[in-house]
């Protein structure tokens, strides 16, 4: 999308928008755009931008921003370094990307509730919703809205599949996702994965965030009925990973089902010969390998995820 298309900024930087009700309610955030060739957070900042510049809000306070623009116009992931990797920036910037978060973050201020739109990298066509936090949010509570929890918002959005836990909190609070930033912040952020580049779920996504304004509060509720959750649960320990030098993976099939084998087997190259290791894999699974991509013979990848339950 060109960034001619988006509506004059009414927020205090670029590419920033603001709308505030006539009655009390939380300050909820939607950005999109932190990578600048991910359709759907593009499209949902877009859509929301107008919505902001129009009043169409009733209660509360919405931001909108586009996070990314120099990306955005050059239609790739980053221009320089990964702006979703750099939240929690501070002193003096060295690249427009740090100068830019610098600007979010003041933006940002206030946040109580954030939805980031975002698509996978992969070939994966399913949506999902990415929540950091480690608490149990069957009893966590949204921040500003009260009577709601966060599993009632996680439904509204209707995406079936959410992912929370320890492996997708930054292991220092600076720098790191933005998600995770707002949640330093004492906020609560939300990671939305619009399905692939290549199939962007973006339609299903605006109307999700939509429904969860109107929970929120913020808008008129549309005629729509929350969905089922699925919760996975990943819970990294990224010190002891740390001192194992290890990183997280995507199996390549992408997310193994119940109904396919539990034993499954990767083929990784070691210098030049190939080594095929047999793995234990299952629902919603996420391999650790080395950093250096070299695996000893026997090494076993570790599983650091599983799925938990349906609520």
């Amino acid at each position: 999308m060109k960034l001619s298309k988006f509506p004059e900024a009414n927020g205090p930087h670029p590419y920033t928008w603001y709308c505030e009700g006539s009655k009390p309610g939380p300050t909820v955030t939607i950005s999109g755009g932190t990578h600048g060739n991910e359709p759907t957070g593009v499209a949902l900042a877009h859509e929301m931008a107008k919505m902001a510049v129009e009043g169409e809000i009733e209660a509360g306070t919405l931001k909108v921003s586009l996070n990314n623009p120099e990306a955005v116009q050059a239609n790739q992931r980053s221009v320089g370094q990964n702006m979703n990797l750099t939240f929690g920036f501070s002193g003096e910037p060295t690249s427009n990307t740090e100068e830019r978060v610098l600007q979010l973050q003041e933006f940002f201020e206030g946040t109580e509730i954030l939805f980031d739109g975002h698509n996978e990298q992969g070939s994966s066509t399913g949506s999902k919703v990415i929540i950091p936090t480690t608490q149990d949010i069957e009893a966590l509570g949204v921040p500003g809205a009260k009577n709601l929890t966060v599993v009632e918002i996680l439904k509204a959005l209707g995406i079936p599949t959410v992912l929370k836990g320890k492996a997708f909190l930054p292991e220092s609070k600076e720098p790191g996702y933005l998600d995770s930033y707002i949640l330093e912040q004492n906020g609560l952020g939300i990671t939305i994965e619009g399905g692939s580049k290549k199939s962007p779920k973006t339609e299903e996504v605006q109307e999700g965030v939509l429904y969860a304004l109107a929970m929120l509060g913020l808008l008129k509720a549309p005629d729509k009925e929350p969905s089922d959750i699925s919760l996975e649960v990943w819970n990294a320990a990224h010190k002891i990973m740390a001192q194992a030098g290890l990183k997280l993976k995507k199996f390549k099939s992408g997310h193994i089902t119940e109904k396919e084998t539990k034993i499954g087997s990767i083929t990784v190259k070691d210098g030049r010969d190939p080594i095929k290791k047999s793995v234990p894999v299952g629902s919603g699974s996420m391999l650790v390998f080395p950093k250096s991509g070299n695996v000893k013979p026997g090494q076993m990848a570790a599983i650091i995820a599983k799925h938990e339950k349906t609520i």
